[in-house]
């Protein structure tokens, strides 16, 4: 038997005829991950976070005297550490799922004592959009939850209400007049506005708070429902903004055709103004899940052509840009090949990231072409490699803590990977 040393792993190439690549190139990774440097370790190992199997059984008769045509919002909790659950009824699955209060001390995952799911009965609750998926942006030190569909909501003070002002404020120096519209996706500028969007009436609109002043650090609602906001130009064909970054002083309005970058961005007497240029990437996120995680915006994101970007939000590019695709994505290498199992008719639900900062890896949960699963790949921004798929958990949406990720899979079931320690790093 022969036996060849690989000191090495060097990036999947899918672009190169076999025949001409050593044996150190890997044209295919599946069901491993390719840490740490220069070898291949196998997936995640899951676990059951808190004893939580059956999402489903136990939802239903937490919710019991609800209505079966709407979602409502579920309160896990063990000791200080609190997730959010939207639950649809009709569809028996999770639309959003959110750690809103962190403990790190809380570290016993595995436990089953003094564990509470609980169903609060209050209008910030109950009685939400039964299909409309949630997002959580990280504000300060608070969540905006949207699903573009129903009043956002703000998780402050260790309770859930709704954002903005209830009724007009008599500080002449508070001006956040009204609610901002429902939204998926909220980002805070360098001068500390809060830009959001995803709203399902208007599509393609992004509001903006009025900038803080010495009373007021920030703002949760905007001036005006007429004039705090700017309509991204669809002149790229996009239909709706799916998500939001914020890169120096610049925004990027993600669409459903591409990345547009927001310059210059201020108000005036009569409104904002901004300049709008189309960025080089061409294809923007997903959706909100796919750009960012509990930390902020990443390093990277998951593109709508199932392709994996880097965050340039300031390098611009020409309209209807055809060629020099390459040049954006940092998966070229194998670029249509590594991806090969994902479902390219992107689905409705099932795609969410998470970039883990302290060993690189951005995990990706997508939809693949087997009966519609969500399944696991990775990318490793040191090696530049990608792996996978990874069959296991099914997870449809997901959380991120440091080093951790919790998903809900379609079975019901709520489940957690070590993402550092499971390959001996971090």
């Amino acid at each position: 038997m022969e036996f060849f040393q690989i000191r090495n792993f060097r990036p999947i190439e899918a672009k190169e005829d076999g025949t001409d690549q050593d044996r150190s190139v890997l044209r295919l990774c599946e069901g491993l991950v390719p840490v740490p440097q220069g070898a291949l370790s196998a997936g995640p190992l899951w676990k059951v976070l808190w004893g939580q199997d059956d999402l489903i059984t136990d939802a239903g008769a937490l919710l019991a005297g609800a209505d079966d045509n709407k979602a409502h919002m579920l309160q896990l909790q063990r000791g200080d550490r609190v997730f959010l659950i939207v639950w649809s009824l009709p569809l028996e699955r999770a639309l959003g799922f959110f750690e809103v209060v962190a403990a790190p001390t809380e570290s016993n995952l595995d436990a089953t004592d003094g564990v509470s799911l609980t169903a609060p009965s209050a209008a910030p609750w109950r009685d939400l959009d039964p299909t409309a998926l949630w997002f959580a942006s990280l504000i300060g030190n608070r969540w905006f939850l949207g699903n573009g569909v129903d009043a956002n909501l703000v998780w402050t003070g260790g309770d859930l209400e709704v954002l903005g002002p209830g009724s007009a404020p008599t500080d002449p120096y508070d001006l956040a007049i009204e609610r901002i519209p429902p939204c998926t996706c909220f980002r805070m500028h360098v001068n500390r506005s809060v830009f959001a969007t995803g709203n399902a009436t208007h599509p393609l609109r992004v509001w903006i708070t009025p900038k803080p002043n010495a009373t007021h650090p920030t703002f949760d609602g905007v001036q005006s429902l007429d004039t705090s906001w700017i309509d991204i130009h669809a002149s790229q064909g996009a239909t709706k903004t799916v998500a939001l970054s914020v890169y120096q002083q610049y925004v990027t309005v993600h669409t459903d055709r591409g990345p547009v970058n927001l310059y210059g961005v201020d108000n005036t007497a009569d409104g904002w103004k901004c300049e709008q240029a189309p960025s080089a990437a061409n294809a923007s996120a997903i959706n909100p899940a796919c750009v960012g995680d509990a930390e902020g915006d990443g390093e990277f994101y998951f593109g709508r052509d199932l392709e994996v970007y880097q965050d340039q939000a300031v390098r611009v590019g020409p309209y209807e840009k055809k060629a020099g695709r390459a040049q954006e994505i940092v998966t070229e290498q194998g670029a249509d090949v590594w991806n090969r199992e994902m479902q390219q008719n992107l689905a409705t639900y099932g795609y969410h990231t998470l970039y883990d900062r302290n060993t690189r890896l951005f995990w990706i949960f997508a939809r693949s072409i087997y009966a519609g699963r969500s399944m696991v790949w990775v990318f490793n921004a040191r090696t530049r490699t990608c792996a996978g798929p990874i069959h296991y958990p099914d997870a449809i949406v997901s959380t991120a803590l440091a080093a951790l990720n919790i998903a809900h899979t379609r079975r019901g079931g709520i489940g957690f990977m070590q993402i550092g320690s499971s390959f001996g790093v971090g």
